[in-house]
């Protein structure tokens, strides 16, 4: 066969490669929002939020932290569809699908061989936490596509600087960009950074992008500033601050490696790319470009300003995935044989955990969902004029979203204290009013398991004993006090 023919074979395989691993990313995600799983207790906090108010500058109830544009354009949805759960999950569905073209454009700009790039596009796809953030009401999503989209403007910069219009036009578009994902911060540091080491003359060209662009800043830091000083959310995320000893950075590290891979063996991969990069490719614009935000995330979070954590810095999954594949671009083997053992093995390691998650949870649906509407209707169906219909503590917010919804006429406690220790949460119980019959509901999550077995071992002592529960412990049990 003529090189021209091989070439132009290789081409088009490449291509259909990069479109079936884009199919395979909106297959996944799409799937997984078709799915309708209900809204959990954070989903339900945010969006009792949308419901109740239109004001987004003041500090948002039940501890929620959200940027304003999000939620406004949010609200713009609740309002208009009927289908309001549907509504509320069209930000995150169009950004995450979005994404899929916007990271492959960015790793064109870093990765050199094909292979790598496929690779990379691929896992990026098949990532559980990405896919997931399709389908839930959060703004992650969003916080990735904007952290791709303003990293990739870098690029443009060239035919942006020779027209005024277009620079005012990319400053505003930075500023409003802000607004409308916490991430987009992070891409607009690492632009200037890059800048400023490799194109400072480029700088006097975009003063007005930068003024517009440090105006909006100030007037967004001054509207978010309560979340710094909130000691909720601080004492919440307290174990992903960086101590001043670095003690608890690598375990901090390999967490997040492994929620965005599935294993934690792809950080060698990662570590071993950046260093070689240092070495051998410090002049690569990208690498710094690319590199950046990650210094900045470690910073803030060293500082107590920002946490270093899973869902929290879900728009650093395209730079791990990258510098995790980029070890294919260093590695020069002659042998082709011996090359491809390695990058199988190589490919295998990033690629098959990551799947095999995505697999479990969402063709399987293996997937966890705290679902208060199992037992609240179970309960409503079986509970008679007289019986009290208990919403468990920590439960209040989920009844609180969807109380309109269900509607029903049944007598219905909703607890409003907290127990932490499980034998005071059972004298709480038993003090109950005597002689009643009690539908007590628990939406499940992970740290409810002991409090739910704490129960049913008291209740299963007591009169009319029934237990109700899906596969995911979303429970109901019934007794007589």
């Amino acid at each position: 066969m003529k090189k021209e023919n091989l070439k132009i074979l290789d081409f088009y395989t490449y291509k259909i490669s990069i479109f079936v691993c884009i199919a395979v990313g909106i297959i996944l995600r799409l799937l997984f929002f078709s799915y309708n799983r209900p809204f959990w207790n954070d989903e339900c906090a945010l969006a009792l939020n949308i419901k109740n108010s239109w004001n987004y500058f003041t500090p948002l109830i039940y501890d929620q932290a959200a940027p304003q544009l999000f939620m406004y354009i949010s609200k713009c949805f609740y309002t208009l569809l009927p289908a309001k759960e549907v509504a509320l999950k069209i930000i995150p569905i169009i950004t995450s699908i979005s994404s899929l073209w916007l990271f492959y454009l960015l790793a064109k700009k870093y990765l050199t061989k094909k292979i790598s790039i496929i690779i990379s596009l691929l896992t990026f796809s098949v990532c559980y936490p990405l896919c997931y953030y399709a389908q839930e009401f959060k703004q992650y999503s969003s916080d990735v596509f904007c952290f791709l989209a303003i990293l990739l403007t870098y690029f443009c910069l060239d035919k942006y600087s020779t027209n005024k219009n277009k620079i005012i036009i990319y400053g505003l578009m930075c500023a409003i960009s802000l607004w409308f994902s916490f991430a987009s911060l992070f891409a607009l540091s690492s632009i200037l950074f890059t800048m400023l080491v490799f194109d400072r003359e480029k700088i006097p060209k975009f003063k007005f992008a930068i003024i517009i662009t440090a105006i909006s800043f100030i007037l967004f830091y001054l509207s978010n500033k309560y979340l710094n000083s909130s000691e909720y959310l601080h004492k919440y995320w307290e174990k992903f601050f960086i101590s001043n000893d670095f003690s608890n950075f690598p375990n901090m590290l390999l967490l997040n490696i492994k929620y965005i891979f599935n294993s934690v063996i792809p950080t060698i991969f990662i570590i071993s790319s950046i260093i070689i990069s240092f070495i051998i490719d410090n002049k690569n614009k990208t690498f710094y470009l690319l590199f950046f935000p990650l210094i900045v995330a470690l910073s803030l979070s060293y500082f107590n300003i920002y946490p270093f954590s899973t869902r929290l810095i879900l728009y650093l999954i395209p730079i791990f995935i990258i510098f995790s594949v980029k070890i294919f671009d260093f590695i020069t083997i002659k042998n082709t044989f011996i090359k491809s053992i390695i990058f199988f093995i190589i490919a295998f390691l990033i690629i098959m955990p990551a799947t095999i998650e995505s697999y479990s949870k969402i063709i399987r649906k293996n997937y966890k969902s705290e679902n208060i509407i199992y037992p609240l209707i179970k309960a409503i169906t079986l509970a008679k004029d007289n019986d009290i219909i208990y919403i468990s503590e920590g439960n209040k917010i989920l009844y609180e979203y969807y109380k309109d919804y269900i509607k029903t006429n049944k007598n219905i406690i909703v607890e409003d204290t907290k127990h932490t220790d499980q034998n005071d949460y059972l004298k709480h119980l038993n003090n109950l009013e005597k002689g009643k019959t009690y539908y007590w509901i628990m939406a499940h999550n992970i740290k409810k398991k002991k409090r739910i077995n704490a129960v049913y071992l008291w209740a299963k002592q007591k009169k009319n004993f029934q237990i109700y529960y899906d596969k995911n412990l979303n429970t109901l049990i019934i007794f007589t006090n």
